[in-house]
């Protein structure tokens, strides 16, 4: 169910159990959602569940090498799974490819 694409992502400030092992290493170890976002920084969303299923699509994403994170969602009880953040649009359309390839569809938030 996607959720609207007019509100900013926000990384969730709690941590990711089961998915923190594979965090990619650009992010700080342990670290399960990046920095909240600044000006000019996107994501791609790739799914907005319940927590238990973001979670687990979350280590899905980081298995295939992928930067996930869980951002909140304005829709209670649901998370926003998100890849990212881009800082320009050719590396947001290159993952958004590759994620594709992969098997995952994407939608861009800001």
């Amino acid at each position: 169910s996607a959720t609207p694409t007019t509100q900013a992502a926000r990384p969730y400030g709690r941590p990711v159990t089961d998915a923190t092992e594979t965090a990619p290493a650009r992010h700080d170890e342990g670290a399960t959602v990046a920095a909240a976002p600044g000006a000019g920084t996107t994501y791609l969303q790739v799914a907005a569940l319940k927590r238990p299923e973001a979670e687990i699509e979350v280590k899905i994403l980081r298995d295939h090498k992928f930067p996930a994170l869980i951002g909140e969602s304005p829709k209670e009880g649901f998370f926003r799974v998100l890849v990212g953040p881009f800082k320009d649009m050719q590396s947001l359309a290159r993952t958004k490819s590759e994620l594709k390839s992969a098997g995952f569809d994407s939608i861009v938030q800001k």
